[in-house]
């Protein structure tokens, strides 16, 4: 994803480091390195540069360049199969870390940081950098919105997948939630959440116990795209997942359409569900008549619905007979499973 070339914004030959001759003697190489790179020879490039090592140990753009080829070179490996993929993760994050410590005034190496260690696993270690990363980057008057773009992308990612892990693992750190969400909310405000990241922030608000928010991730997702039935689909799903399908209801009964009323039909089949396991059966009947008028109004609006929709009738009607059945309503049970 990053490309071939040395990542855009790295300045890494024009300034004279602490290092006597360490820019002069990267800037010798610099046209062995980028074509070794450009022909996807990560461990050719590396060659080169480890025979610049003792000149420029102290050279912070040697350490940023060193670690941004290692960092392809291991997503080189993963992707091919390689052995040592891991170790060449571990590698990339020494000399960016490396590079931090010389210099930590420039952007760009520590947002390459925290993609080497989420890329290598350290997904805790990854968020906090992108967590003071931003910090400093407010410092600086704010950043452009791509340079904020992936750094929040890259922090929700990480922060999530931590806490997750903590979670599972019997602890959860507040920390990584509230930079998990921070960075959620400041993608969904920009309209830069995918389905991934929409997926990724309903899991992480079942981990933090929050289930009406699971699927208030999908349900503010659908305002922004109403057509979407993927996201209705969701919003029903976690909705019955959580507990939750009261809400859903009420957020699919308006506005109104055909689609939107075809999920609601379907909110409403499994609220039954859950009502009648409850033990109420009244109410789980009058919950199937709600099912079955949004059906109806599901086919009356959308002619292509009208197949799906009769099945959902049948299914209504063929519950609210077992229900009466084993409510002992027998002519009830007698009418719904003769209609």
């Amino acid at each position: 994803a990053r490309g071939a070339a040395p990542l855009a914004g790295i300045e890494v030959f024009d300034a004279e480091g602490p290092q006597g001759g360490a820019a002069e003697a990267l800037a010798e190489q610099k046209a062995a390195i980028d074509a070794k790179v450009a022909a996807g020879d990560f461990d050719g490039a590396l060659v080169v540069l480890d025979g610049l090592a003792k000149r420029c140990r102290e050279h912070a753009p040697y350490h940023v360049l060193r670690g941004e080829v290692t960092l392809r070179l291991a997503e080189q490996a993963r992707d091919t199969g390689r052995k040592g993929a891991d170790l060449f993760f571990q590698d990339a994050v020494r000399a960016l870390q490396r590079a931090v410590e010389l210099d930590a005034e420039p952007v760009a190496p520590r947002l390459l940081l925290a993609e080497a260690q989420y890329d290598s696993g350290d997904t805790a270690a990854a968020a906090g950098t992108a967590s003071k990363l931003l910090l400093h980057v407010q410092s600086q008057g704010g950043g452009d919105a791509e340079t904020l773009a992936r750094l929040h992308r890259l922090r929700a990612n990480a922060a999530a997948r931590a806490y997750a892990q903590q979670k599972a693992d019997g602890g959860g750190d507040a920390e990584l939630l509230e930079q998990a969400r921070a960075s959620f909310r400041y993608l969904e405000r920009e309209g830069s959440l995918d389905g991934d990241l929409l997926r990724t922030w309903s899991g992480t608000e079942q981990w933090a116990g929050a289930p009406a928010e699971a699927v208030n991730v999908y349900v503010r997702a659908s305002e922004r795209a109403p057509q979407d039935l993927a996201l209705l689909d969701l919003i029903v799903s976690t909705a019955e997942a959580q507990g939750q399908l009261p809400l859903a209801v009420e957020v699919l009964s308006k506005p109104a359409d055909p689609t939107r009323a075809w999920y609601l039909g379907k909110a409403h089949y499994l609220l039954a569900g859950v009502q009648r396991a409850a033990g109420d059966a009244a109410t789980a009947i009058a919950t199937l008549d709600a099912a079955r008028a949004a059906f109806t109004a599901s086919m009356r609006g959308n002619a292509a619905y009208r197949d799906s929709c009769e099945q959902w009738l049948a299914m209504c009607l063929g519950k609210q007979g077992n229900i009466a059945f084993r409510s002992n309503d027998l002519a009830a049970a007698e009418n719904y499973l003769l209609e």
